[in-house]
């Protein structure tokens, strides 16, 4: 469950920088607002590491791939969740 609410924030997050991921330095902000996003959840202990990876897609300007690996408390696991927001 906690999976699920997280993703759909991030391609909330990352829908509201949609029409602005031509530049460096909106990839940058993107980045930053969800990185901000999962140490909420870093600090409430529910996950215990999290990265964040944004890059725009080589080929489509307008397609931005957004990766997250995400351990959550307790476990040895990393979850990797890429996210493509079009």
């Amino acid at each position: 469950r906690s999976l699920n609410v997280i993703s759909r924030n991030v391609e909330r997050i990352g829908r509201t920088y949609l029409h602005e991921m031509n530049t460096v330095t909106s990839l940058n902000n993107l980045n930053a607002a969800i990185t901000t996003y999962m140490n909420d959840w870093v600090q409430n202990r529910a996950i215990s590491k999290c990265e964040v990876i944004v890059y725009a897609d080589e080929y489509d300007d307008t397609l931005v791939h957004i990766i997250l690996n995400i351990r959550f408390a307790g476990t040895i696991e990393i979850i990797s969740v890429e996210i493509n927001i079009d």
